[in-house]
């Protein structure tokens, strides 16, 4: 199946939040929204916990597209499109180009959504459900490193956002997110100075004021809340 075709046929859009407004001459007269069905956010079926992507319709004619990595946003992928349900299970997606594509959906009593060209192109998604940040409040604040040698300050915003800061580099704008006892950090897109685009993932262990982490080689970091 060609999945990615589909996604594209969907929302192939610039990576822009701006959006231009809908030429409605490009609708069919008669179009209306009933597209409760289709409401929400909703992920892919096949995904790594590692990265996956967000389709979210807000049942106003709005649509987005979004993908993201360990529960962090990448903001700078994000698309956005219009759209309209016709006969309960037609859709139409709009883009800033205004290219139109019409597709088929179902809800199944699986709670699966089906999004089909009537083809062969099948898009499968299920209900977001992904929990990240649920005992994030515990490490939120600044944390400097007490380990002897070691420059390390470490600021986690209640946003999802925060710096890292190490001597002689300059400060790094992160996004971040903890699961299941996991601190991953993803370098914001605005840090032009930080190359490398991969996930810092370490295990952590909070007791009163002192935050530890812990490398997957066993190696361990001490901070102490500022």
């Amino acid at each position: 199946m060609k999945k990615l075709s589909l996604i594209l046929a969907l929302l192939l859009l610039a990576c822009t939040l701006s959006f231009t407004s809908c030429n409605k001459n490009l609708y069919d007269p008669d179009y209306v929204y009933d597209g409760e069905a289709l409401v929400g956010k909703w992920r892919e079926e096949d995904y790594k916990d590692d990265f996956y992507k967000v389709y979210e319709f807000d049942g106003d004619g709005k649509a987005s597209y979004k993908y993201f990595v360990y529960g962090i946003e990448n903001d700078s992928a994000t698309e956005t499109a219009e759209y309209y349900v016709t006969d309960k299970n037609k859709i139409t997606t709009l883009n800033e180009k205004g290219e139109v594509f019409k597709n088929y959906f179902s809800v199944n009593s699986d709670g699966r959504l089906v999004i089909s060209n009537g083809k062969d192109d099948v898009l499968i998604l299920v209900k977001y459900d992904l929990t990240y940040n649920e005992n994030a409040d515990e490490i939120i604040g600044e944390w400097v490193c007490t380990d002897e040698g070691i420059g390390w300050r470490l600021t986690l915003n209640d946003d999802g956002t925060g710096t890292n800061e190490l001597t002689s580099y300059p400060a790094i704008s992160v996004k971040y997110s903890v699961k299941e006892g996991t601190l991953y950090m993803f370098p914001d897109k605005s840090s032009l100075q930080f190359i490398s685009t991969n996930v810092m993932s370490v295990k952590y262990n909070k007791e009163g004021n002192v935050l530890k982490l812990i490398a997957d080689d066993g190696s361990v970091r001490t901070f102490k809340k500022v």
